[in-house]
């Protein structure tokens, strides 16, 4: 057993703080995850894989439905650890309020209220679900346990204006992180991992009368700071022309730390405010699930000249009007982003878990994490700091053993 990390855990307060590579379940209490919307699919994924090597026996997963479909932004697994049963919620917000629900925070004007303690966030009751069939029904307030964050606290300092849900509408939404910033005095968050994130379009977004499969860094920086408002104002990187069509920028709402690393990967001013009109529409959409609606369409909305940004591990079975797209010519990949040619991409930051615990262990293990567009730190050949800019990139050297 590892002496460094049984002083940690001794000390913990939190649960998942415990003693990592044991057979006896080390997990105590039910950890629950909230904040980033882009790590959703990456915990749901892999919530039950921490648990089973933690020595939990008996693991099986659920996720929470809504009109008979995965909502797309909750998730649980339950497993019998030390004789007793633990869960392992999994909730997507964004990364910002993962942070102050860690901080127990009750004056920042952004924070999610809708539960009586100011460390809860509502996430699945484990009473509602049927782990049989995979599906839940109801959510309950939990105590977040991690705060998770694609960026560091200090990169929240963005500010958008426009309707919750984008074009699906919802209420009119003001964040400004500007004048409102966030701050953290907690011990230093583990960061096991990069967040991989993507463009995507909808399919007729076309040059030549053919989908897009590449958006030039140039070209995205002219249509998510409002430069452009029509397709055909675009010229691509083999000198033609993208074929005409109004701009449908989808962006995400400030707060969100994929938001953040874009804002950090161009060099523009960002749009700030919701703009619909005949010549183009801007949208700002509260967390991945519905930044591939605006970009996909749904229900009467189309996504017709569409373009977004997200985690690029989203499934496309779900969304059929969409591809995701190449940047600067380069795919996101596991080794692309690792070896330097693909830079947009976010560090993970947990906050609550601190280095050397059984949770950032894992995570930060390569051989643990089943998505394969997500890359732990160390397989990192060229990185950088863990500062809110994109670049430079530098060579770091792998250090995975």
């Amino acid at each position: 057993m590892n002496l460094k990390k049984l002083l940690l855990n001794a000390v913990a307060t939190l649960s998942l703080c415990a003693i990592a590579g044991t057979a006896s379940a080390a997990i105590t209490s039910d950890i629950n995850l909230y904040g980033a919307s882009a790590q959703f699919i990456m915990w749901r994924d892999n919530a039950g894989a921490f648990m089973t090597s933690e020595g939990c026996t008996g693991v099986q997963s659920a996720q929470l439905y809504v009109s008979g479909a995965p909502d797309g932004k909750n998730a649980i697994s339950k497993g019998t650890c030390s004789g007793a049963t633990r869960y392992f919620r999994t909730s997507a917000k964004a990364s910002y309020d993962g942070i102050l629900a860690m901080q127990g925070n009750t004056t920042h004007p952004n924070r999610v209220n809708e539960c009586p303690n100011a460390t809860d966030r509502k996430m699945i009751d484990e009473a509602t679900c049927n782990f049989t069939t995979g599906q839940c029904t109801g959510t309950k307030c939990v105590s977040v346990t991690v705060g998770a964050s694609d960026v560091p606290v200090e990169c929240f300092a963005q500010e958008s204006h426009g309707a919750l849900k984008g074009p699906l509408g919802g209420v009119w939404t003001d964040r400004n992180f500007k004048t409102n910033p966030i701050g953290w005095t907690g011990a230093e968050p583990c960061k096991p991992l990069v967040v991989p994130f993507a463009f995507f379009v909808n399919n007729t977004v076309k040059k030549s009368n053919a989908t897009i499969t590449n958006i030039a860094r140039d070209n995205a920086e002219i249509l998510f700071s409002g430069q452009a408002y029509n397709w055909s104002d675009l010229v691509d990187v083999d000198g033609n022309a993208f074929d005409a069509g109004v701009v449908t920028a989808c962006l995400r709402h400030a707060g969100s730390g994929t938001h953040a690393s874009l804002d950090a990967y161009i060099t523009s001013d960002l749009i700030v405010s919701q703009a619909v009109a005949a010549d183009h529409k801007f949208y700002f959409n509260d967390g991945s699930s519905d930044e591939m609606k605006c970009v996909n369409g749904s229900g009467a909305w189309t996504g017709a000249g569409a373009i977004g940004y997200a985690d690029a591990d989203q499934n496309l079975g779900s969304y059929a009007n969409t591809r995701r797209i190449a940047l600067n010519s380069v795919t996101p990949a596991a080794a692309t982003i690792a070896n330097g040619t693909y830079n947009f991409y976010g560090l993970q930051q947990l906050y609550g878990v601190e280095e050397g615990s059984a949770l950032c262990d894992f995570a930060g293990n390569p051989d643990n994490i089943i998505n394969p567009l997500w890359v732990a730190r160390c397989k990192m050949v060229f990185d950088r700091s863990n500062g809110c800019e994109a670049f430079p990139v530098v060579f770091v050297g792998a250090t995975c053993p």
